[in-house]
C-alpha cells in the first residue's frame, strides 16, 4: 500500500474544510463583504481548476502573441508562484528582463520562471508578478509611461476573484477525470465552477488522444458554455543564446548523448516528446514543478559524456545559468499550443 493511501483517510476532512473555505470565499464576494474590480482594459482570466499540467503558460503566450498580431497591446498579470518575490513587491518584465524601475523589487533569489518565459517569447509585451495584483498593476501603471493596454491576461486568474474579467477560459487537461479537491485529489475548486467559465478548452498532447472533456456528472454544470479543443505541440528544438534557423537543423545531426531536464507538473510527457523526435536521454534531471535545479546536476562528473542538454522554455528560463555552467550546448524543446485565440477576444 502506497504512502498515499494510507494517507487519504487524514486528506478527505483537510479536503472537507479546503471546501467550506471555498464557500466561504465565494459568499463573501457574493454579499459584497469582499469587493472586485475592473483595472479598466478588457481582461481575460487564463485558468484552470486542476492543480497544475494543463498548459496555462504556453496557452497565455500564444493567446497575447495572437493579441500582438491583431494590433492589440496586452499586459500579463500574474502571481508569480514560487518566484520567490518578496510579498508587496512586484516586478515587469520586457523581453524576459527585468524593467530598470522595478527591478529593485526582485532579489536574486527570485526565479520567475513563467513570466520571463513568456516575456522572451513576446519582447514587446509586460509581464508583470506579485502576490498583490493589483497592488502590482497599479505600480506598474505609474512605473510604464506612454504604454496604454487594450487588454490585460490574467496568468492562472480564475481563482483570482478580487480582479473582475470580462472573459473567463478555463483549460482541462486530456486526462481530466475530476477527481477530490486538494489536498485529497487535485482539484483546486469544485467541478460546479465550471460553471463561471464563458469557456472551456481541452488541451489534447502528440497523441490526440480522444477522452471526455469533463466528467460525466459535470456536464450537466456546463449548460451551454462552449467547450473547445486546444492542442500541445512541442518544437521545433531552439539552441539557447543562439539564432538557430531551418537550415542549420537540417544540415547537422541531433544531440545523441543528451541529459532531458525538467521541472514541470508532467515531466513524464515532456520526456517522451524528446523521445518522439529521435532523442534518446543518456539520463534524466527531474525537479519539482517550479523546483530550481542544483548545480550538482550539471557538473562535469554528473553529465559526463553527454553531448546537449535539452529542457523546457519553463526551465531554462528558471536556472539559465545552473543550466548552462554545464558547459556543453543547451537545447529548448518549446511547447506551444495550437487553438484559434481570436475567438477569444
Amino acid at each position: 500500500m502506497t504512502a498515499r493511501r494510507w494517507l487519504f483517510p487524514l486528506l478527505v476532512p483537510l479536503s472537507w474544510l479546503f471546501f467550506a473555505a471555498i464557500i466561504m470565499r465565494r459568499w463573501l464576494y457574493r454579499a459584497g463583504f469582499l469587493r472586485s474590480i475592473h483595472l479598466g482594459p478588457r481582461t481575460i482570466s487564463i485558468g484552470n481548476i486542476e492543480a497544475g499540467g494543463t498548459g496555462k503558460s504556453p496557452f497565455v503566450s500564444g493567446l497575447v502573441a495572437s493579441l500582438v498580431q491583431e494590433g492589440h497591446r496586452p499586459v500579463v498579470l500574474a502571481r508569480g508562484y514560487k518566484s520567490g518575490l518578496p510579498r508587496g513587491a512586484f516586478a515587469c518584465y520586457m523581453n524576459a528582463s527585468l524593467v530598470p524601475d522595478s527591478s529593485g523589487s526582485l532579489d536574486a533569489r527570485a526565479r520567475a520562471d513563467e513570466a520571463r518565459m513568456i516575456s522572451a517569447q513576446n519582447p514587446t509585451v509586460p509581464v508583470i508578478i506579485g502576490a498583490d495584483r493589483v497592488a502590482a498593476w497599479n505600480a506598474f501603471s505609474r512605473t510604464i509611461e506612454g504604454y496604454r493596454p487594450t487588454h490585460v491576461i490574467l496568468d492562472d486568474g480564475f481563482q483570482h476573484l478580487r480582479i473582475r474579467r470580462d472573459v473567463d477560459v478555463v483549460l482541462v487537461s486530456e486526462g481530466f477525470r475530476g477527481d477530490r479537491l486538494l489536498p485529497a485529489g487535485n482539484l483546486r475548486e469544485p467541478l460546479s465552477a465550471l460553471g463561471r467559465a464563458d469557456f472551456v478548452i481541452r488541451t489534447t498532447g502528440r497523441d490526440g488522444a480522444v477522452v471526455p472533456v469533463v466528467p460525466e456528472r459535470a456536464r450537466d454544470m456546463l449548460g451551454g458554455i462552449p467547450v473547445l479543443p486546444a492542442r500541445v505541440v512541442y518544437g521545433p528544438l531552439v539552441q539557447a543564446g543562439s539564432a538557430v534557423d531551418a537550415d542549420f537543423m537540417r544540415s547537422n545531426p541531433l544531440p545523441r548523448q543528451i541529459v532531458v531536464a525538467c521541472g514541470i507538473a508532467r515531466p513524464a510527457s515532456f520526456v517522451r516528446a524528446v523521445e518522439s523526435i529521435g532523442m534518446k536521454p543518456r539520463r534524466l534531471v527531474i525537479a519539482g514543478d517550479h523546483q530550481r535545479f542544483q548545480p550538482s546536476q550539471f557538473s562535469k562528473d554528473a553529465i559526463d559524456g553527454a553531448d546537449a542538454i535539452v529542457t523546457t522554455a519553463k526551465d531554462y528560463w528558471r536556472d539559465p545559468e545552473i543550466i548552462l555552467s554545464a558547459g556543453i550546448p543547451v537545447w529548448i524543446l518549446p511547447m506551444t499550443i495550437e487553438f484559434p485565440y481570436r475567438n477569444l477576444f
